[in-house]
């Protein structure tokens, strides 16, 4: 039996009749091939797939990627070359997205902060061996107070030494706590930034601004090559990391009744090269056979099917053409959700027993299996975590800021183009010819200065044979109309001009006026979507990389009882502001007669609570209370010996001390 990551890997031999519970986390299945049950996840598939296309949903977010790109359906676009209109798309979607993404990205992602923290519980649990070094180093201190006192302690001055001692340990209690939550804060932050966690979340953003909704992913173990020196030689290191993604929402395909990421099972489309596939055989759960027949499979080509709206999608995310994008692409298939016991059974979990439903997780592609592994979060929780801009009720999928300003856009489309094509008639004279007066051969779409026009008039016509006119032009009311459609998109996207928003704001979301100026400045809309992101998707991302954390990292210094709170744009604001606050009570407090009442201690606890508050990595600056006692002591004693030394040095050059209280030259 062999150990990856804190989780036993099983072999079919291995495996007892035990029951497969979903908060086990000591387990990891490995079995033969099995076409049922390929056939139930592709047929999962299938259904989300059809159900997508039946509900609209494709439609409506290839629709939004369109408005976003500022591109025409190609049936519009036929439709219109027909009709002889301007071909013209008003980038007003590119625009409000551009802003908010603009706007949430200096809200979210704050220059050298997080928006979110890790808090230890009210009565944080702590390892016992942490918990009895305290309660032991306590009352050693209370017992050297009492025995220097040499005077044995009253009934009252016991009970008084009780209630402290206990106030003393929980306080420590706490504090260890505190400090395990920083290293659990440090840990998650260095795999969030292995993950590149800059680019997945503005990618996260990005997704939930123009599809309504964005998923982030995780933690997810990936390999990774890693550098590290041997002398002056580099060694190139394989490892295997938590790490977060952000999954295109148009390659999750939720089961057809699911509202949210637990509801029913949910299956991601993912398109990986030939060397990531290949790095798959050292993760755990994965099946090196198969992944090697898989590779064998796909040495002539393309392993990727051939997909509906695949071509206008590659068009507007601007890849090169399918013949060459896929060469060397492999679609892989990954399902998350329920499992019927005697699939499981048959494919070789002899623990799974018929007639129930187990958690896990199966990738595949093509017709190769490549890992069946039972869900390893003890909760059974799946690593997708969704967000939406705006909720719609009873659906999976949310609007974005294309869907909620459909109107206008196309209102501000259909305008241009009538502007654009009345401006075209009208930017100069039009002439009326009686052409049966024009002599043949004469070339009426030649038309120049000092022209002579050459014509007959055998029927006495009193009219002239060529006659100049000017047509009306409408813009103006067309311009109204455009500026109207303008205004009305800031109403349905919530996202004001940024443009005006930046000037005002200087630096947004960088200092607490620019942060509360920004918030006021919200629609209710953009307020629900900053909510949607903390809660529903920064959170339990972070929340899932603890539990992670807690359950195979090695480091005993992270390991507490630990609440993820996600400070979001509000928390920030309070920060900032306590922060503000704790800076002017250090100003107003720093003379004498504060310092003789605060003493050092209590200087060194507000720098400590700054220091926290500004996320500052090097609070080793800050003495501990241990270290701060010390120098007291040391102070005093230094204090001490200058005051006897000065005594003497008086007594020297006094000849002593006098003991009748009189000067010499009152003897």
């Amino acid at each position: 039996m062999a150990t990856v990551q804190g989780l036993q890997i099983l072999s079919n031999a291995e495996i007892d009749d035990r029951d497969l519970k979903p908060d086990a986390a000591d387990r990891l299945v490995k079995g033969a091939g099995s076409e049922k049950l390929l056939g139930f996840v592709k047929n999962a598939f299938t259904t989300a797939q059809q159900e997508r296309n039946t509900s609209n949903v494709e439609a409506r977010l290839m629709d939004a990627l369109r408005r976003r790109k500022g591109q025409y359906s190609s049936e519009d676009q036929k439709a219109y070359e027909e009709q002889g209109t301007a071909i013209v798309y008003v980038p007003l979607t590119e625009r409000k997205c551009n802003g908010a993404e603009a706007w949430m990205g200096d809200v979210l992602l704050p220059y050298g902060d997080r928006i979110w923290a890790l808090e230890p519980t009210p009565l944080p649990d702590l390892p016992d061996s942490v918990l009895n070094s305290i309660v032991e180093k306590v009352m050693e201190e209370v017992i050297t107070t009492v025995r220097s006192s040499g005077i044995p302690p009253t009934p009252d001055q016991v009970e008084q030494l009780s209630r402290s001692m206990r106030e003393e340990v929980e306080a420590r209690r706490w504090k260890a706590a505190k400090k395990r939550a920083g290293n659990m804060e440090k840990a998650i932050g260095d795999q969030l930034l292995e993950s590149d966690w800059i680019r997945v979340f503005k990618d996260f953003i990005s997704h939930t601004v123009t599809f309504g909704t964005g998923f982030l992913k995780g933690p997810v173990v990936r390999s990774v090559k890693t550098l590290r020196w041997e002398g002056d030689q580099p060694v190139v290191d394989q490892e295997q990391k938590p790490l977060a993604e952000a999954p295109s929402p148009l390659d999750i395909y939720p089961s057809p009744e699911a509202t949210e990421v637990l509801d029913g099972y949910i299956i991601e489309r993912s398109r990986m090269s030939r060397t990531s596939v290949g790095e798959l055989r050292d993760l755990q759960g994965y099946q090196p056979e198969q992944i090697d027949a898989l590779m064998q499979d796909s040495r002539g080509g393309s392993s990727v099917a051939e997909m509906q709206a695949d071509d206008e999608r590659a068009r507007l995310e601007e890849k090169p053409d399918r013949s060459h994008q896929y060469d060397s692409l492999i679609e892989v298939f990954e399902y998350w959700g329920p499992v019927e016991g005697e699939l499981l059974k048959e494919w070789g979990v002899s623990g799974a027993k018929s007639g129930r439903d187990y958690e896990f997780q199966i990738i595949w592609s093509g017709d190769h299996v490549l890992k069946v592994m039972p869900n390893p979060d003890p909760l059974g929780r799946r690593p997708y975590h969704k967000a939406v801009y705006k909720r719609v009720v009873g659906s999976f999928w949310g609007n974005g800021i294309p869907h909620l300003m459909e109107s206008s856009q196309d209102r501000a489309n259909a305008t241009m183009r009538s502007l654009v094509t009345n401006m075209g008639v009208a930017s100069g004279p039009q002439a009326e010819i009686d052409v049966s007066r024009l002599p043949d051969g004469e070339d009426i779409s030649n038309i120049h200065p000092l022209k002579i026009w050459q014509t007959t008039n055998e029927q006495g016509s009193a009219t002239p044979a060529v006659r100049f006119f000017q047509p009306s032009s409408n813009a103006t009311e067309l311009q109204a109309t455009y500026l109207q459609a303008i205004s009305d998109a800031e109403l349905e996207s919530g996202v004001p001009t940024h443009a005006a928003l930046s000037e005002q704001v200087p630096g947004a979301g960088r200092t607490a006026s620019g942060l509360s100026m920004l918030l006021n400045a919200a629609s209710r809309g953009i307020k629900e979507a900053f909510a949607n992101i903390d809660q529903r998707a920064v959170g339990p991302l972070v929340e899932r990389f603890y539990v992670w954390n807690m359950m195979f990292n090695e480091d005993p210094e992270i390991k507490g009882d630990l609440n993820v709170v996600t400070r979001g744009a509000t928390g920030m604001l309070l920060r900032e502001i306590q922060l503000q606050k704790v800076s002017e009570f250090m100003d107003r407090t720093n003379n004498p007669i504060d310092q003789q009442i605060i003493g050092i201690e209590g200087r060194a606890d507000l720098l400590r609570v700054m220091a926290d508050l500004m996320h500052l990595e090097n609070r080793d600056i800050i003495p501990t209370e241990q270290e701060l006692k010390t120098r007291v002591e040391q102070a005093q004693q230094e204090q001490a010996q200058a005051t006897a030394l000065q005594q003497q040095q008086a007594s020297a050059a006094g000849g002593g001390p006098n003991t009748l209280g009189t000067t010499p030259t009152q003897e």
